[in-house]
């Protein structure tokens, strides 16, 4: 049993009984995780774009997917200490390259946004996340990356054991989970940015991320049109791996529902929500 509260969420107590002891029959995010895989249509999403120089498919997906987490909020939750708990805000993390060069490294950032926010304030945050992602400067996480990659591996095994059982009981410092992007609505991995294709990714059993979504690439593909014809059609594929856990498949499927919608009016993106 958790006896303090989490910053970073509270705890759902009127969830039903199976929900409730789901965490405890499948104490491990990856023993729990559902896979699934969304085409979605960009045509309109691009030609919207045109006009927009400064914003990117990038940023109205992540749009729609932080208008999904609000009119869907139980998508929202999270699982720790084998009890579910429920974020009041999106939180999603992706990975920036330094450089767009093969050889660049890549860090890790996470960004808090606002239920209201609309694509061009979506916008705003992830450019300035991407800037302080890309500058010589490093990031909360790499410096404490550098620290602790120093200590001998015996230390680091210990240390990571203490880290688990301390955020289990609610007892992590928040300064240490609040910029950390393992500590997540969503992880998000945009492989369209470097013309890759979109593979399945793991779930990590380190922090409270509960869903991950890899981008592939704008391709075009066939499709029968609604008169029964064949046509093509430009789309991006997301694969997702999604602890079901949080919440049922059916309500997963509602929010993704959404999540589409949006990016084919995507004009809706550009009022508050």
């Amino acid at each position: 049993m958790c006896f303090f509260k989490r910053r970073e969420g509270s705890r759902v107590t009127d969830e039903k009984p199976l929900r409730n002891l789901m965490p405890f029959l499948m104490p491990t995010r990856n023993e729990s995780v559902v896979y699934f895989e969304q085409s979605v249509p960009v045509g309109p999403a691009l030609a919207y774009l045109k006009d927009k120089p400064e914003l990117s498919l990038f940023h109205l997906l992540l749009t729609g997917m932080i208008r999904s987490l609000v009119q869907w909020p139980k998508m929202n939750r999270f699982i720790s200490g084998s009890r579910i708990y429920q974020r009041p805000k999106p939180v999603i993390s992706f990975v920036v390259k330094k450089k767009l060069d093969e050889h660049a490294g890549m860090t890790a950032v996470k960004v808090e946004f606002e239920p209201t926010d609309t694509v061009f304030e979506v916008a705003k945050r992830v450019n300035a996340k991407i800037n302080e992602g890309r500058s010589d400067k490093l990031t909360t996480s790499e410096k404490e990356m550098v620290v602790v990659t120093k200590l001998p591996g015996f230390i680091l095994r210990f240390l990571f054991c203490v880290q688990r059982f301390l955020d289990r009981f609610n007892l992590l410092p928040w300064a240490m989970l609040k910029n950390d992007p393992m500590y997540a609505s969503i992880f998000v991995a945009n492989l369209g940015s470097i013309k890759l294709k979109a593979p399945w990714h793991h779930l990590s059993e380190y922090g409270t991320t509960p869903l991950f979504g890899t981008i592939g690439k704008v391709e075009k593909v066939p499709f029968v049109t609604e008169s029964g014809e064949l046509g093509v059609r430009e789309e991006v594929l997301i694969r997702w791996s999604f602890d079901e856990r949080i919440m049922d498949g059916l309500y997963c499927a509602k929010a993704l529902e959404l999540f589409e919608k949006n990016i084919l009016t995507p004009e809706n993106l550009t009022k508050a929500n």
